[in-house]
């Protein structure tokens, strides 16, 4: 069982409709587990968040059905940060933060900012992809919103946002497995950058050191 390793590279993840499927309480014990593991205070914020999220997820169908879920995958090397939620379709990727708040604090919005960040710098299957921050404060009832670019909203609006992305048309399903197990380093565009500027500029104990 992968979760049962501490490598396992998210607590859970499938389709949409594996989700559905899955019952409530195995959801939930593969998180346990998983955040145990991994030493996150994010339990409660699950704990309250996957009725909503079974919910709104249920009123996405049949649409969403094929989209891909991945809960509380690991970036790889920083640290054991952990996006809560990623949804998947195809050209776009949500990364879905849950907090225990009523409103928004300026270090939940850096944090799931940060996420989208090198998600879309170091993940390779990230590359042209939409990547799209969302923060779900638990007790938050006003209308959603968006600032810097991170759309806020209750649990509630979740469902509407997520309505909006899997009704995106797709050719095929997006692949949830080939996604956690894409490569997560330095994407190509980085590493030429840095070698031009390497180039331009040359630094006489580097290029002794490299010769």
């Amino acid at each position: 069982n992968m979760a049962a390793m501490t490598s396992a590279p998210c607590a859970w993840s499938g389709t949409v409709e594996n989700f559905l499927k899955t019952r409530q309480d195995e959801i939930m014990a593969a998180l346990t587990h998983h955040l145990r593991e991994t030493g996150s205070p994010q339990l409660f914020a699950w704990r309250n968040s996957l009725d909503a999220l079974r919910d709104g997820l249920g009123s996405c169908l049949p649409q969403a059905a094929e989209c891909g879920l991945v809960l509380e995958y690991e970036l790889p090397r920083s640290g054991g940060r952990r996006p809560d939620l990623i949804f998947l379709n195809n050209g776009i990727v949500l990364v879905i933060e849950f907090k225990n708040r009523l409103a928004p604090e300026a270090e939940d919005l850096d944090q799931v900012l940060g996420y989208v960040r090198d998600l879309s710098e170091y993940h390779a299957e990230c590359q042209n992809k939409t990547l799209i921050p969302v923060l779900v404060p638990i007790g938050f009832k006003d209308e959603s919103y968006i600032q810097y670019g991170v759309r806020v909203t209750g649990p509630k609006g979740l469902a509407g946002i997520i309505r909006e992305i899997s009704g995106h048309a797709r050719k095929k399903a997006p692949d949830t497995e080939g996604w956690i197990q894409a490569s997560y380093e330095p994407l190509p565009a980085l590493i030429d950058a840095a070698r031009l500027l390497f180039e331009q500029k040359p630094l006489p104990r580097i290029r002794t050191a490299e010769a």
